[in-house]
């Protein structure tokens, strides 16, 4: 017998005490922008159950990596509850700025997971909070992974009844281009959240959904019920593109003789996920308005610029390779007041623009 047949014969009866032993399977997907999580029963692996997190417009199986401390630096809040709760918190202290009385702080981290693809991490490392304040990047990420592990759990017994958490065993997925050191990170982070060793998997983000690809339907050669596995025939090669929020993976595989998956290509790939989409428009709302004015809009009328930024995103999953249509965003009031103090008005901010010519304004303009 061979050291490969070998491998994977051990692979497979880890994979059958895995699947003896436990009756539910949770991944928790820990996003730059925005994490989630779903579950199945290994009854039934294809039925899969998410969660649906909503905040104004937006509804989403995902809720925004975000984490909120009190001034004990203990957990208060994750998702859109941070985000409500923070801005709450900013709304709070600036209508008491005339107040002697000393306001308890509060702690707000968001998008933090990028610190593990951009620096060399270790159960030391800080990360800042958003107004400067420094913690340890071991303790956000733990919170963040604890919150999504009970909203697991509570989600699983609400749905099947009589679960033992004994019988979950979870998936964590983590970007294929990051070092051995920032996976490790993660592990211990959940180890840290109360997942047990022995009830946790790190999966390369690539891989679970090429796996998952493999029970996709597709329509390729005119059949309408038939698998992405059974296109693509033994010793075929495929591309696996991974856009995320913070970074992007593109990693080769190749169905092997014996049905199973192997990488043919080192992963790839860099900072380019939908984060960068979201830099390149407030680079543009700079090049109409100014530097200055995105600056006001963020430190003074922080609600208004969460707002813009979740319309953006509403707009951007909208649009498609065949749109032509006008992408129309309606304009906070805060920010048509932070425009007219700096430059007149928006129409003359416009027509100063380089963008002047794409750019137009409808509808009634609305100050206060």
């Amino acid at each position: 017998m061979s050291e490969k047949k070998a491998s994977k014969n051990k692979n497979e009866e880890d994979k059958d005490t895995l699947d003896a032993a436990k009756l539910f399977v949770a991944a928790i997907d820990f996003g730059t922008t925005y994490s989630g999580y779903a579950f199945s029963t290994k009854s039934q692996p294809n039925s899969i159950y998410t969660c649906d997190w909503r905040r104004s417009s937006l509804l989403s199986n995902k809720a925004p990596t975000s984490v909120l401390l009190n001034h004990k630096k203990e957990f208060l809040a994750f998702g859109y509850d941070a985000e409500t709760k923070y801005m709450s918190y900013l709304e709070n202290e600036s209508d008491d700025e005339d107040s002697e009385e000393e306001k308890e702080a509060v702690y707000y981290f968001r998008r933090f997971k990028m610190a593990l693809h951009n620096q060399s991490v270790d159960m030391d490392s800080l990360i800042k909070d958003e107004s400067g304040f420094k913690m340890k990047a071991f303790d956000i990420f733990t919170y963040a992974i604890e919150y999504l592990k009970d909203q697991t759990i509570n989600k699983l017994k609400r749905t099947l009844k009589d679960v033992d958490i004994a019988d979950i065993h979870y998936v964590l997925t983590v970007p294929a281009i990051w070092e051995d050191k920032a996976k490790m990170f993660m592990r211990k982070s959940a180890e840290k959240a109360g997942i047990k060793g022995n009830q946790l998997t790190i999966a390369l983000e690539p891989e679970a959904a090429s796996i998952y690809c493999q029970e996709l339907r597709t329509d390729r050669e005119n059949k309408t019920n038939i698998t992405f596995s059974e296109t693509i025939k033994k010793g075929m090669k495929y591309v696996v593109v991974d856009l995320g929020g913070g970074t992007a993976d593109i990693t080769v595989h190749e169905r092997q003789p014996d049905g199973l998956l192997e990488e043919v290509v080192p992963p790839s790939g860099g900072a380019w996920g939908g984060t960068a989409i979201d830099d390149a428009y407030l680079r543009f709302l700079e090049k109409v308005f100014g530097e200055k004015v995105v600056q006001d809009l963020k430190l003074k009328e922080l609600e208004d610029y969460t707002e813009l930024i979740h319309e953006f995103e509403v707009k951007k999953r909208s649009i498609k390779t065949d749109t032509t249509t006008d992408i129309v965003i309606t304009m906070p009031v805060g920010l048509m007041n932070i425009i007219k103090k700096h430059c007149g008005g928006i129409d003359a901010a416009i027509k100063k623009s380089q963008h002047s010519d794409s750019i137009s304004v409808s509808g009634q303009q609305k100050y206060v």
